[in-house]
């Protein structure tokens, strides 16, 4: 299941359109030019993109997590469509677990179940991409699944346990299920249900990211595949720029799950807690440069180290970047400390695995 996200077709519209824009010194536009979209919407297609993700986080990198909506009475822009297929479908057996919206990123789909074949199958609608859909099966522990898709955009890698079919987006759900239940390997597939579906969705998406951040992100050859849909050309700053931008959004979104996941697990009381909350800096090796001098400035340490006051913020950023092109996560960390002799005001207060192994130090108290 940790692909589920991107085989029922979201994530494609996540990463896909994020990448199209980039911050590096400016914007960057890897341009992607759909086909069903004529160069006089191009301005449309920009503020579409620039909504996706609460307006693009950390540059261009789509959300790390995303949450299911369900509404009622969702006025499809395609109605027609949706009920067609859904007719289709309930026709084969399928039933309807509901509509929803996919918080941050902007779109709906509509989401169905055949319970005897424990399979999902997910609608799709975006403003400026349309309509597609998917059919999918997963193992219980997400180790592998099987999809079959009228998507035809997605350039992304994929798991090989998670193979995934393109079929003509002109074939109807109906006789994309049967090529579906022809070709899906003989195994056992995790009981599908109506009430799993947003949870698994939500927690398959998580994983998923989890797994391209863990990889640096966008691969050099899936930026160039992305690219050279319109031909253009993919500079080594602009990849290292982008595969720098996913690991900073990761960076950002583990130390909040870090906060949480530390509360439950270091045994403080409510009162204990409350009291060091806030002076708690967690240390790992996504941590970069700019949260290493955010952490800093949150504790005022300019006043207790004559080294940082001698400098401004870009003399500064540029000395711990320069520290963390040679050492990563808690090594670069305490070599901070070191050069501006504060080491005594930090001490290690304990340690976290989840989501990913982190350093946690306790600064010193904030007025």
């Amino acid at each position: 299941m940790a692909e589920f996200l991107q085989l029922v077709g979201a994530i494609v519209l996540a990463i896909i359109f994020a990448l199209v824009v980039l911050v590096v010194g400016g914007y960057f536009w890897l341009r992607w030019k759909l086909s069903s979209l004529s160069d006089s919407l191009s301005e449309k297609f920009s503020d579409a993109i620039a909504g996706i993700a609460g307006g693009l986080h950390a540059g261009g990198v789509p959300p790390l997590r995303i949450q299911l909506l369900r509404v009622e009475g969702h006025e499809w822009s395609n109605a027609q469509q949706i009920e067609e297929w859904t007719s289709n479908l309930q026709e084969q057996g399928f039933q309807v677990i509901g509509d929803f919206d996919v918080i941050p990123a902007m779109m709906e789909l509509r989401a169905l179940l055949h319970e005897e074949t424990d399979t999902y199958a997910v609608f799709y609608e975006h403003p400026m991409v349309g309509n597609w859909f998917d059919l999918v099966s997963l193992t219980d522990d997400g180790s592998a699944s099987f999809t079959i898709s009228t998507d035809q955009k997605n350039q992304m890698d994929r798991r090989e346990e998670h193979p995934l079919t393109r079929i003509t987006p002109l074939t109807t759900p109906a006789k994309a299920y049967q090529k579906f239940l022809k070709e899906r390997p003989q195994r056992t597939w995790s009981r599908a249900s109506k009430s799993d579906f947003v949870p698994r969705f939500e927690k398959a998406y998580a994983e998923e990211m989890d797994w391209r951040v863990n990889r640096g992100g966008p691969t050099e050859e899936e930026i160039r595949k992305i690219a050279q849909q319109d031909g253009t050309d993919v500079t080594p700053q602009m990849v290292s720029s982008i595969q720098e931008a996913w690991a900073n959004q990761a960076a950002y979104l583990y130390d909040e799950e870090m906060e949480k996941n530390y509360l439950e697990s270091c045994g403080l009381s409510a009162v204990q807690w409350e009291a060091i909350c806030d002076r708690l800096v967690f240390v790992h090796e996504l941590t970069n440069a700019s949260q290493i001098l955010e952490h800093l400035y949150k504790f005022d340490i300019e006043e207790l180290s004559p080294e940082m006051a001698n400098g401004d913020y870009d003399e500064q950023l540029a000395s711990v970047k320069e520290i963390c092109t040679r050492q990563k996560g808690d090594a670069a960390f305490q070599r901070v400390l070191e050069k501006w002799r504060i080491t005594d005001q930090f001490e290690k207060h304990g340690h976290i695995d989840t989501p990913i192994p982190a350093t946690v130090y306790l600064g010193p108290a904030v007025d």
